[in-house]
């Protein structure tokens, strides 16, 4: 009895350490660097990243208005697919980084709230460079399998001069 009590809170602490460490800021930042990539490079790698469930709301500015996107995966994946095919005919090429990382994550770290600025700059021969600042609100949560998915996402900004 004595030894399965001890296996026991050895395998619940392990689980403890390990999502203490997915949803600390590098973790968490390492896989938004990798969700932005496939996004663009194969948008469907991308949206097995993100809950089945999960909730969108994205409005940019662009130079001919404001692009929206409002509803759950179908509807992100849409986008992620048609942005992959504009960057395909454009030629383009895409650089980003990330500002003000915050992530909030409280015991027994499930899941975490996570904000930044994304600031981008699109340049194609066809357009010149557009450069974009983005604020993204999301939340993030452990799946069955231990990697992080996306159940929240909202995102609102647009083209800086």
């Amino acid at each position: 009895m004595k030894k399965a009590f001890i296996i026991i809170a050895i395998l619940l602490a392990g689980l403890l350490i390990r999502n203490n460490l997915s949803m600390r800021s590098a973790s968490v930042e390492k896989y938004l660097q990798e969700f932005s990539m496939k996004s663009i490079q194969n948008p469907q790698e991308a949206c097995a990243m993100l809950d089945d469930k999960v909730k969108v709301s994205i409005s940019q500015t662009t130079p001919e208005g404001v692009v929206e996107v409002k509803g759950g995966k179908t509807e992100l994946c849409g986008f992620m697919e048609q942005s992959r095919a504009a960057m395909v005919m454009l030629q383009g090429n895409l650089n980003w980084h990330y500002e003000n990382v915050q992530v909030k994550s409280r015991f027994p770290w499930q899941s975490a709230k996570v904000s930044y600025d994304e600031i981008s700059s699109l340049s194609a021969a066809k357009i010149g460079t557009i450069k974009t600042k983005m604020n993204y609100e999301l939340q993030v949560k452990r799946s069955l399998f231990g990697g992080l998915v996306v159940t929240q996402l909202k995102a609102t900004g647009g083209a800086v001069q």
